[in-house]
């Protein structure tokens, strides 16, 4: 599947059911969440991550400008607005970035924009903090390398850099058997109302690859966890959890520093 794509189902799912196509929840599909309720999920899951980032004593240098990538309606974007000076959400969905500037609730702090290149429209070392979640898993494998590059150019030195990725498929399933839960997902989304079938792709990026465009773009990965962001009723509800536990795909969670 192409990068454009991809960005054109993101388009179709935003136009659809823009909070859904960001959290899946089973229980939300057809508009089912409620403001509130959605943003105290961008709100819970940063406040689970700056306590990690507490406990390994990994805090971003300062707190002027943070990235958001991948924004959606501002979830998270705008709960990071309670931390920084200034944040850019960013996403290829200009329907997505529609949205999040009519919910920002801080236009002040909060800039939203469209991008639709694996080019960052901003110049090196600008972040203090970077992150983003539940996005990466859905990009073709070059792009999501590229990406991640990119954002090593973007972090600043002392900065910190925290995104999600699956590290490893592992379902034990064969060719014909994913090509019957490719179908079963089209049939799910055509119940509820989508007429022309957008796909939620789901890529994994090998761990060693990771460490390797990092120590290139001159950062160091400095912890890992594994998280539940791959699971179908996530949620928003970020926790953290043993190898073992993980069930289609192992989950990953990346804090990198910039030296």
């Amino acid at each position: 599947m192409s990068f454009q794509s991809v960005n054109q189902d993101w388009e179709g799912l935003a136009k659809h059911d823009a909070m859904w196509a960001i959290l899946t929840s089973p229980e939300k599909q057809g508009n089912k969440w409620g403001n509130e309720e959605f943003f105290e999920a961008g709100r819970y899951e940063i406040s689970v991550v700056f306590d990690l980032l507490k406990e390994l004593k990994a805090l971003p240098v300062d707190n002027e400008l943070a990235l958001d990538f991948g924004c959606g309606v501002g979830r998270l974007t705008q709960a990071l607005g309670k931390i920084f000076r200034s944040v850019h959400g960013i996403d290829v969905s200009p329907t997505m970035i529609a949205k999040a500037t009519a919910l920002n609730a801080a236009p002040d702090t909060v800039q939203f924009r469209v991008n639709d290149t694996t080019v960052l429209p901003f110049p090196p070392s600008s972040f203090s903090f970077i992150y983003t979640s539940i996005v990466l898993q859905h990009i073709p494998y070059p792009q999501q390398v590229e990406y991640i590059a990119e954002f090593g150019r973007l972090l600043k030195p002392g900065g910190t850099l925290v995104f999600q990725i699956p590290t490893k498929d592992i379902r034990q399933i064969s060719l014909l058997q994913r090509i019957k839960s490719t179908v079963r997902i089209r049939e799910r989304l055509s119940k509820i109302g989508i007429g022309t079938f957008h796909h939620m792709q789901m890529n994994p990026v090998p761990e060693a690859e990771i460490h390797a465009v990092m120590k290139a773009a001159g950062c160091t990965v400095v912890g890992h966890r594994y998280t539940n962001h791959t699971d179908v009723g996530f949620g928003g509800r970020l926790r953290f959890m043993e190898r073992s536990q993980s069930k289609d795909y192992e989950s990953s969670l990346f804090i990198v520093r910039k030296s």
